[in-house]
Order: structure tokens, then sequence, then C-alpha cells
């Protein structure tokens, strides 16, 4: 079965117009794990939006202030991440995994605050030792090693918030078990 037969309905023209020529140009083994993992899919494009939203938030920081170490770049992180928490929030329940029921939702928050808060957590501690403790390398601007810095932590925080989110925070049986 082609991959254009099983297309997820996606709303407006526009998406689909560019869905279908993603597709075209997408080799025949990744159309069909594209097909097969629907949900991992969705949360790359919500890691991606919230990517984003992690980056200008935390570059307007740092550009708006002239600040690019020490302890404010902690700080920063946190920032960023704490507005890009509840962009991801919304999307992940809505889109990603599909939860529309309303009863749980103060559970499913808060849980899902304790999975990205432990992520953070790390993230800001990798991204507080490279800044701070192994320094930019000669040549390399502050403000570009601190994006290195934030880099860095995408795959960390890809890994850990997925299966947090899927198992513990939108996966039922868990969250009452553990709430």
């Amino acid at each position: 079965m082609s991959v254009e037969n099983q297309t997820p309905h996606v709303a407006g023209t526009v998406t689909h117009v560019l869905y279908k020529r993603f597709l075209m140009y997408t080799p025949s083994f990744v159309q069909s794990w594209i097909v097969q993992h629907p949900e991992m899919c969705r949360y790359i494009v919500v890691g991606v939006m919230n990517t984003a939203v992690n980056a200008l938030v935390y570059n307007a920081l740092i550009f708006s202030t002239g600040v690019a170490e020490g302890k404010l770049i902690a700080l920063f992180s946190l920032i960023a991440f704490a507005i890009t928490v509840i962009h991801s929030f919304v999307w992940n329940k809505r889109w990603v995994f599909k939860k529309q029921q309303h009863e749980n939702i103060h559970k499913q928050f808060v849980a899902f605050w304790v999975v990205t808060a432990t992520m953070a957590l790390i993230n800001t501690g990798i991204i507080y030792v490279i800044v701070n403790i192994m320094t930019a390398p000669a040549g390399v601007t502050r403000e570009l090693w601190a994006n290195v810095a934030l880099a860095v932590t995408i795959p960390v925080a890809f890994l850990g918030n997925f299966f947090g989110i899927k198992f513990f925070v939108f996966g039922s049986r868990l969250l009452n078990r553990h709430l």
C-alpha cells in the first residue's frame, strides 16, 4: 500500500500540498517509517516548534541583556523552558498523543511539569557546564558557544521527554497509579 493512500487528514490545502511534496522527495524507507510511527512524527514536529520557541526566548534574553555567560545563563535557560513547556503541553495533549478528555487535565499538567522539569534540570546542568566550565574555544563567540551548549541538550531532551510524556503523562494507567 502506498504512503499516499495512508496520508493522515491534514487541515488546509497548502499544508496538504507541502506534505505531498515532502513525500515525493522522501526515500521510500522514510515514507514507510512515517506511516508506521505517526505519533513520533507528530512529536518531532512539535519538538521542532518547541526548539524554535526555546531558542527564540533564550536568545532574546541573551541579546536584550548582553549576558551570555555566568549564573544568569542558567536563569535564561529556565525562563525559556517555562514558556516552552506551556506551548509543548497544549500541542502534545491535543495533537501528538490526541488526549481530548478534560477529567485529568490537572494531573496531566502536573505530571507533564515533573517530566519536563526533570529534563530541564539535566539540560540546565549540561548548559552550565559547557558554557562556564568548558568555556568557548578560541575564535568562538560567547553567544555562539551558549548556543552550542543549547544544541547539545536537544537529543537529551527529545528522548527523555518523549518517553516520559508518552508513558508517565498520557499513559493513563501510570498517571492514575502515581498521582
